[in-house]
């Protein structure tokens, strides 16, 4: 098993960067990879399959990069526009519910007439099919990845900013083993990545990105589809649940487990009702069904919420410890 010390399991966005290299893999964009974690409390990514040493998978992990460059598109599998190009001050992505439908539509026939089977996978994973949000326009939802701040759109944040910043430090291959953070946002899946005023040695605010986990995390959205009834959404992987004072109830949750799982299972796990926590007044978060956890292998459960902003959602703040098998046993 290939260790990947640049990714640990006890932190939201080198989570989300270790899935993305399964969704990649998935896409055959890089070798065939299992995905495992080893170690305690600080758990860190391990991968087998058709990668055999962690300077293969670089340079594996930087082809496929390049690929996307080359066609100037930000997602494997999918046409260049998607996500749609901003124009003017309008972020594109938020359609309503007959422009939605009509994307869909679309990237269901490619599906069934083999023509992309990825646009659909990406698309249940970006946005809503009709449940809209509570604005004059009623856009339909998208991703709770998506954390928009002022006249963000996802295009621009989440993909090309990330991407450009990736080409500034020749990355991406140091996500696998020490991140590199350079003048950038990080789309706001890191909260480390905010740097004001109050905490630099100039007293300018200078954000601190790691621009290569989080071009991988964006790859890993995949793997949490949404789901509407026309009303209201979930997503695989959030739930509601504040995990600390003065953050939001906007909470992603996630597993780490000891056998080695390919893409189709793990997309099981994630979804698994076993990771539903039950939240009551005055007691910490808990999973509902932790027997089920360890019958699944898995060894630790995490969670982070995003800080609020001003002017929208704010990153992804600190990791959590919600449950671990050890401590359970040991009670």
């Amino acid at each position: 098993m290939i260790v990947l010390h640049g990714l640990r399991g006890d932190d939201s966005l080198g989570f989300l960067a270790a899935i993305g290299l399964l969704s990649l893999s998935e896409q055959r964009e890089l070798p065939e990879i299992r995905l495992a974690w080893q170690g305690g409390g600080a758990p860190m990514a391990g991968v087998e399959g058709g990668a055999h040493s962690v300077e293969e998978l670089v340079r594996e992990l930087r082809a496929a990069f390049d690929r996307l460059r080359e066609r100037d598109a930000v997602i494997p599998g999918a046409p260049p526009d998607l996500p749609r190009k901003k124009v003017g001050t309008k972020d594109p992505m938020r359609m309503s519910r007959g422009e939605m439908r009509e994307l869909f539509t679309k990237a269901d026939t490619e599906w069934l007439d083999g023509r992309s089977p990825w646009v659909a996978r990406w698309l249940v994973a970006l946005t809503a099919q009709a449940a809209s949000k509570a604005t004059e326009r009623a856009d339909v939802e998208l991703t709770p990845f998506y954390a928009p701040t002022g006249q963000m759109a996802m295009r621009t944040s989440i993909f090309e900013k990330t991407m450009d910043a990736v080409e500034v430090i020749d990355g991406p291959g140091d996500a696998l083993t020490g991140w590199r953070r350079v003048s950038y946002d990080g789309a706001n899946f890191d909260e480390r990545a905010k740097r004001d005023a109050g905490v630099t040695t100039s007293g300018e605010p200078d954000n601190r990105g790691a621009p290569s986990p989080t071009w991988l995390a964006a790859m890993g959205m995949r793997f949490f589809p949404m789901t509407d009834d026309g009303r209201g959404t979930a997503t695989v992987g959030w739930q509601r649940v504040r995990l600390y004072p003065g953050y939001t109830t906007r909470s992603l949750i996630w597993p780490i487990w000891q056998p080695p799982l390919d893409p189709v299972a793990v997309r099981t796990l994630l979804a698994h009702p076993a990771l539903r926590l039950e939240v009551s007044p005055g007691i910490d978060p808990a999973p509902a069904l932790p027997r089920d956890l360890t019958a699944l292998g898995v060894t630790h459960l995490f969670g982070s919420s995003r800080r609020t902003l001003q002017q929208g959602d704010g990153p992804l703040g600190p990791a959590r410890l919600i449950w671990s098998a050890s401590a359970a046993h040991s009670e």
